[in-house]
């Protein structure tokens, strides 16, 4: 995911934002499979929490980073 966001900073067109959606959401698609299938089946009752805190880490760090390096972003 990260390789793909700085290519897509690197590219000067005004189509980096809907194309870094999509990437987004077909990333995001198998980790929300993932919780449900560990909030529904896993032996802790409480171990999707920390997915769902590696998900939201790497959304922030992914924001910051084309905040930072993507100007028109």
């Amino acid at each position: 995911m990260l390789i793909l966001t700085l290519i897509i900073i690197g590219l000067d067109s005004s189509i980096n934002m809907y194309f870094f959606l999509l990437i987004a959401i077909i990333t995001m698609i198998p980790i929300l499979v993932q919780i449900g299938f560990e909030k529904k089946y896993a032996k802790n009752p409480n171990e999707y929490l920390l997915t769902i805190l590696g998900m939201a880490i790497t959304v922030v760090i992914m924001g910051t980073l084309l905040f930072i390096l993507s100007p028109r972003f």
